[in-house]
C-alpha cells in the first residue's frame, strides 16, 4: 500500500486563464462536474493528478480517463498514454521527476489513452494506431484536439532506450483495441499492458474481440517473457499481479480445445454501459472521475446469439463462435 510519501496531488492553481500556445482547452466544459472518490465535485476543466509511486522510478497517474503512467531512465523519462483529463498532463509528469519528459507511448488508440498526446514532443504508437488515437468521445464535443503531432511507429521487437539501463521492448497484442501495444521494462521488472490484460471481476466479463487464437497467441507472447516482469501497470485496472496472463490463456486454450461448445450460450443481449445522467440540483451534468461516460463507449451486443460465456480457471470470457480460429482483422 502506498504512504503519503508515495503520493502526490496537484492542480493547476490557474485553470484554464491565460492559456500557453498549444494547451487544450477545456472551459466549454465548465459546467460540467467531476465527482472525485470522496465524493467532492470540481468543474471538467479544473486540472487534476493525482501520482502515486509505484517502484522507485515509476508513477501511476491519475487524472481522467485511464491511469497515465510515468518511466524514469538515465536520460530521460517516458509517459505511457496521456489520459484525458483537462490540464497540462507533461507539466505535471515533469514535476515528479528531474529527468526531462519529451515523450509518450500510447498502449493504444483510444481517446481516454491518447486525448492529451499532443502536449508531448514525439508519440510511440503502432501503425494503426496513428491512424485511430485522439479522436474526440462524444462526451468532448466542442473541445479541440490537435492529431498534428509528431509520430514513431513501433512494434514488435522494437526497443524504447531511456538511458541507464532502463530500455522498453515493444510487443503487438491487439484484441481490446486493433492499435494494442505492450511495453516491458525488465529494470523495473514491469509490463505496461494497457488494457489488453483484464481481471475477471464478479460482475463483468471479458469480451473477446478478435478471435480466441489471436488472444491466446497474444498472452502466448507474453507468456515467454513471464519471468521477467513481476507487476503488470493496466490502464483500467491499475497495478493488476501478472497470474492474469496465464488465467486469460488458459481459458482460451479451454475454448480453443472445444470449440463451439465451450461455456454457457448466452440468452439475450449483455446490458449496455450505465446511461442514466445524473445532474446537480443547478442541472449540471456530473460523472465519475475516470469512469466511463454516457454515450461514449458503443454497445456492441449484436449477433449475441452466436456468443458463449465460458468460466475457466480463474477467467471469464465471452467468445463468437463464428470467431473462434479465424479473425477478420476487424476490432
Amino acid at each position: 500500500m502506498d504512504t503519503k510519501e508515495d503520493r502526490k496531488t496537484r492542480g493547476t492553481e490557474s485553470g484554464n486563464a491565460g492559456l500557453l500556445e498549444g494547451a487544450i482547452d477545456f472551459s466549454s466544459k465548465h459546467n460540467v462536474l467531476i465527482r472525485h472518490f470522496d465524493g467532492s465535485l470540481a468543474p471538467m476543466d479544473e486540472p487534476w493528478y493525482e501520482a502515486v509511486k509505484v517502484r522507485d522510478g515509476v508513477w501511476k497517474v491519475l487524472g481522467d480517463g485511464d491511469y497515465v503512467y510515468l518511466v524514469e531512465g538515465g536520460n530521460e523519462a517516458l509517459a505511457i498514454d496521456t489520459g484525458y483529463g483537462a490540464g497540462n498532463v507533461r507539466a505535471f509528469l515533469q514535476s515528479l521527476t528531474d529527468r526531462p519528459v519529451r515523450r509518450a507511448a500510447n498502449s493504444h488508440d483510444h481517446f481516454d489513452h491518447t486525448a492529451n498526446n499532443q502536449y508531448f514532443e514525439e508519440i510511440f504508437m503502432s501503425a494503426p494506431g496513428a491512424e485511430l488515437c485522439s479522436i474526440p468521445f462524444p462526451s468532448f464535443e466542442g473541445i479541440r484536439f490537435d492529431r498534428s503531432y509528431p509520430k514513431k511507429i513501433v512494434g514488435d521487437g522494437d526497443v524504447i532506450d531511456l538511458g541507464g539501463g532502463v530500455e522498453l521492448e515493444v510487443f503487438y497484442i491487439p484484441d481490446h483495441a486493433i492499435s494494442s501495444l505492450a511495453y516491458l521494462d525488465r529494470k523495473h521488472r514491469i509490463l505496461f499492458s494497457g488494457d489488453e490484460v483484464m481481471p475477471f471481476e464478479p460482475h463483468k466479463k471479458r469480451r473477446i474481440r478478435s478471435s480466441v487464437r489471436n488472444l491466446y497467441n497474444n498472452m502466448k507472447k507474453l507468456m515467454e517473457h513471464y519471468e521477467e516482469f513481476d507487476l503488470l501497470c493496466s490502464g483500467g485496472g491499475g497495478i493488476l499481479e501478472k497470474h492474469w496472463i496465464p488465467d486469460t490463456m488458459e481459458c482460451c486454450g479451454h475454448i480453443l480445445a472445444h470449440p463451439g461448445t465451450a461455456g454457457m450460450p448466452l440468452t439475450g443481449p449483455l446490458p449496455p454501459p450505465p446511461s442514466v445522467k445524473e445532474y446537480d440540483g443547478e442541472g449540471r451534468w456530473i460523472l465519475n472521475r475516470k469512469n466511463g461516460r454516457p454515450g461514449d463507449v458503443k454497445n456492441k451486443n449484436g449477433d449475441w446469439e452466436h456468443q458463449r460465456a465460458v468460466y475457466y480457471h480463474g477467467m471469464a470470457l465471452i467468445y463468437d463462435v463464428r470467431c473462434v480460429e479465424e479473425w477478420n482483422g476487424v476490432i
